[in-house]
């Protein structure tokens, strides 16, 4: 994903082919099209439009840096930080046609009127053009809790899990009679399909994903519940001054059974720290496990149940049928 923005001079970048970022130090700064950029100025501010058709791409200077720092870089997926917002960008593949799009999701929710008790981000931009999907959000205070973990004291960590808890808790007030998007959108979510073929379309449509949660010892015949589904500790953050905490990418969110909530906590890898977080020799310190841990404990409290035990069996025995 690197080269998604090219400089066409010092003031204005283009992304992809077609969004023209501008860097304005004067005039306002917020309202539509416009982020803001405290760090470089109260005047200061980027401004951002999709170029009409009948314009003229820019010249760009591929060669020359840009000042976006790319805070993450995956494969087909890249962010970067522009001023006090975040540009995110992905590939947009055959399987991805009928997956909800992340805008749709913040969008919805930010309008259910629930009370979250964390902040989530607001969609300020979001296109698809030259098979990449993009989306632009404000930026969330405090930091993600894999840099943050290892400085916070018990109460933080302790407030922390119950904030993330109460949001989870706050979300499945939310009920629908399929698995998928807020839009009745595919719910791409590798942990519900155990499917290793990326050309499988169908994989993560609800009748399949209905059909492996039954399998994996879930209640498909109650309403399933609206989870944002990646809680792990990069999708979170905690801002220890406020004491309040954010959750980010919406990406895999939708409606699924509502034990895969807490399923969810209490056996993906990706909700544990890496040992670097939390400055662990040891891959089974305990330290790296505290996070998920906390917020199961948490759910259990609230009355959360989990599959834990039948969706191992269930994945174990799935993949060693596609092993054959």
């Amino acid at each position: 994903m690197k080269g998604a923005i090219c400089a066409i001079d010092d003031n204005s970048w283009l992304v992809g082919s077609k969004l023209l970022v501008s860097h304005e130090t004067t005039g306002p700064t917020e309202g539509e099209n416009r982020i803001s950029s405290m760090e470089e100025g109260d005047t200061v501010s980027y401004t951002f439009r999709e170029l009409s058709d009948d314009e003229p791409v820019p010249q760009t200077q591929p060669d020359k840096p840009v000042p976006f720092p790319m805070v993450y870089s995956a494969g087909s997926h890249g962010a970067w930080k522009i001023g006090d917002a975040y540009l995110k960008a992905a590939h947009i593949y055959p399987r991805d046609i009928k997956v909800t799009r992340e805008h749709v999701t913040l969008n919805a929710i930010n309008y259910l009127g629930v009370q979250l008790g964390v902040e989530i981000p607001r969609v300020l931009y979001h296109g698809e053009w030259d098979d990449k999907r993009f989306i632009i959000v404000n930026a969330m205070k405090g930091q993600i809790l894999a840099r943050v973990w290892k400085t916070m004291d018990d109460n933080q960590k302790t407030d922390c899990t119950r904030q993330v808890a109460n949001f989870v808790k706050a979300l499945s007030s939310q009920e629908a009679d399929y698995i998928g998007g807020v839009d009745g959108g595919y719910l791409f979510d590798h942990f519900l399909s155990a499917s290793n073929d990326d050309n499988d379309l169908e994989a993560f449509n609800h009748e399949r994903l209905k059909q492996n949660c039954k399998d994996a010892g879930m209640d498909v015949d109650r309403p399933f519940v609206l989870q944002h589904c990646d809680l792990g500790p990069l999708n979170v953050l905690y801002d220890v001054n406020t004491r309040k905490a954010s959750v980010i990418d919406f990406e895999i969110a939708g409606y699924a059974p509502r034990e895969w909530i807490r399923t969810s906590f209490d056996c993906r890898l990706a909700m544990a720290f890496e040992c670097e977080d939390i400055g662990a020799e040891d891959p089974n310190d305990e330290k790296r496990f505290e996070w998920q841990l906390g917020v199961s404990r948490d759910l259990e409290e609230m009355g959360f149940e989990t599959a834990r035990d039948s969706w191992i069996a269930w994945v174990t025995t799935k993949k060693e049928g596609q092993k054959e």
